[in-house]
């Protein structure tokens, strides 16, 4: 790969972190009651198993002294990572004719 397609490459994978990492925070401000401030609502619409294990990840964060807002931020980054990693291993699956389009 030359350097043209590397920076193409790397431009692409920023986006797509930028755009999850917008729709993360979106998700569980939206869905799961945890704002970007690091309040922790009682009550939210969203799958509760799914909460559950996202408050779990916060509060893992603040117990190693972290602050509310940058355990969030952490989460959001975690769980951006996390999205675009199966992203690209399903389209890798995907082009070595492992798993269908």
């Amino acid at each position: 790969m030359d350097s043209e397609q590397q920076n193409a490459l790397r431009k692409a994978v920023e986006q797509a972190r930028g755009l999850l990492e917008q729709e993360i925070s979106d998700q569980l401000e939206g869905l799961y009651n945890i704002l970007p401030d690091g309040t922790v609502m009682h009550d939210a619409p969203g799958d509760p198993v799914v909460r559950s294990r996202l408050c779990e990840a916060f509060d893992h964060h603040r117990a190693r002294g972290v602050n509310a807002s940058e355990a969030v931020a952490q989460l959001t980054r975690e769980c951006a990572f996390t999205v675009l990693n199966r992203f690209a291993a399903l389209k890798m699956a995907e082009r070595r004719g492992l798993a269908r389009e």
